[in-house]
């Protein structure tokens, strides 16, 4: 068997996964990171003593177990369940299913109630346990023989229960436009509306586009307990991946900026890459591009080796929204800090619910946008001080164009984008007070820092700061392919290749992992 020399740009998850598989079948895998630590959206941080993930709290369990246990890491991980509790406006919820889930929302807006048991009726529970084998037979979840057999299994319980009576339900809703369907049963300016749709908050939901019903029934079928953590943190998973690569004779190389895809005759043989302002060269027999794609056709191949259709739809496709988030490190107790999440270790927190046509000053979006507060060192005290705790909050998405783009101008911070993050960081504590209600001593705060999508983009290099590569909205994405495919190699290049989140639809871990070992098995 050839050793083939393959070079890998970006070392996220999917050039992590696809580094690891390529190195154990005797490949000689180089991979190149821009920055000082692999991970990418899946990397962590330490600050005075507080561990943080980088963005991502939790895996979908199933879904990604058996890429883990491919590399024989799923029990070393330690993976631990992640569970979440529900506050709306003061008032604590712990649903673990669709129908908990719209009974909590039931309690909380009792005026609603016959109208949201009748939508459960007839559309929810046609559709929750086909949703539940939708989401763990996925075809992007790892198609091993352990996943098929599950898969089988699921199939079997839903056939015993009749439970398939939802797949015809569950595909027609493919077409089923959230809007008119709930408006059907739910009065769109009552709170209930907001919080079921995102309402107003949520930019996707008012503009159409992907706001069909599945997206809604596979929402709130989301069951927590299939939420798990590595135990160690997302950047201990990382490292771990990347031994792997070491340990089968690759290189890691970091702080490593690619700025050219070398091509010969039609073939990409090389790259050539900026470290320590020196550029070096890499030959290789293969190339392979782990990053945002944009990146790779717009800054690293001559457009010449493109085609102006692809061009066109890289240009015209809009990318995911970003998701601040904000990292906090408090001298609060863990015992304490689990007592405000409901007992878990995540809350799903919404501060206030507005109704959809109530006004709102753009500045004030986050004194009202709902949160999650997530603490890893629930799971493990390692993350935190001694009687202290690490609180990541996920922010929601703001509307296209907020604050005139954070006060970014073409990529830059500007005085405005430092105004911005104050007024952010001040809303967000002030609803974190009402959670934990120590912190209006502000000095228990050791550590509090806003990841803006200016810092996404700066420590990922992916496109305004998107989390999931391009839009779920399909109107606003030209590029991606459908469900169970991806863009896997370039149309006139040979020997270049594409892997993440950023080559299939709905993007996101998921489809980074499984991108990765599609491609693995064809090298």
């Amino acid at each position: 068997m050839k050793h083939k020399d393959i070079i890998i740009i970006g070392g996220g998850i999917s050039g992590l996964y696809c580094g690891a598989l390529l190195a154990k079948k005797g490949k000689n895998v180089t991979l190149l990171e821009n920055h000082l630590t692999v991970g990418g959206l899946a990397a962590g941080f330490t600050r005075k003593g507080y561990y943080f993930d980088s963005c991502m709290e939790r895996f979908v369990a199933d879904n990604v177990r058996g890429y883990f246990e491919e590399l024989n890491l799923y029990k070393k991980l330690d993976f631990k369940p992640h569970t979440a509790a529900l506050n709306v406006e003061g008032k604590m919820y712990t649903p673990t299913s669709a129908k908990e889930y719209l009974e909590a929302c039931a309690e909380a807006f009792p005026e609603d109630r016959e109208n949201l048991m009748r939508l459960y009726l007839e559309f929810v529970e046609k559709t929750a346990d086909f949703m539940k084998f939708n989401a763990e037979s996925s075809v992007m979840s790892y198609t091993g023989i352990k996943q098929m057999k599950m898969g089988l299994k699921l199939l079997k319980d839903l056939i015993q229960h009749n439970a398939l009576k939802g797949a015809s339900m569950m595909m027609s809703s493919f077409n089923i436009n959230l809007e008119e369907t709930l408006t059907k049963y739910i009065d769109k300016e009552s709170k209930l509306y907001t919080l079921l749709t995102g309402g107003k908050y949520f930019d996707i939901f008012q503009k159409g586009g992907n706001a069909n019903l599945m997206t809604f029934i596979g929402a709130i079928c989301a069951n927590h307990q299939l939420n798990q953590y590595p135990y160690k943190g997302f950047q201990a998973m990382c490292d771990e991946i990347a031994d792997i690569i070491i340990s089968h004779n690759g290189k890691i190389i970091t702080r490593a900026k690619a700025i050219e895809i070398i091509t010969v005759n039609k073939n990409a043989v090389g790259v050539k890459y900026i470290k320590d302002k020196e550029i070096h060269t890499l030959l290789a027999d293969a190339v392979i591009h782990a990053a945002d794609i944009r990146h790779a056709y717009f800054d690293l191949i001559d457009p010449k080796h493109s085609s102006e259709v692809t061009l066109n739809q890289l240009k015209s496709s809009c990318t995911t929204r970003p998701i601040p988030i904000m990292y906090v490190g408090i001298k609060v107790d863990s015992k304490h800090i689990r007592e405000y999440l409901g007992g878990k270790d995540e809350l799903i927190y919404y501060p206030r619910i507005l109704r959809y046509s109530e006004k709102f000053e753009e500045k004030d979006f986050y004194k009202y946008a709902p949160m999650i507060i997530h603490a890893s060192s629930l799971l493990n005290k390692e993350h935190a001080p001694e009687g202290a705790a690490n609180l990541q909050i996920y922010l929601t998405c703001a509307p296209e164009g907020w604050m005139n783009n954070w006060g970014l101008v073409n990529g830059k911070k500007t005085d405005q984008y430092k105004e911005i993050k104050k007024i952010v960081i001040t809303d967000v504590l002030n609803n974190l007070e009402k959670i934990v209600p120590e912190i209006e001593d502000r000095s228990l705060i050791e550590v509090c820092e806003l990841g803006t999508p200016y810092t996404v983009e700066r420590f990922t290099g992916n496109s305004g700061g998107a989390h999931c590569g391009f839009s779920w909205d399909v109107t606003k994405n030209k590029f991606n392919v459908g469900m169970g495919k991806f863009h896997s190699k370039h149309e006139f290049l040979e020997n270049l290749y594409f892997i993440g989140q950023w080559t299939g639809y709905m993007g996101g871990v998921t489809n980074a992992m499984w991108s990765a070992r599609e491609l693995s098995k064809k090298l």
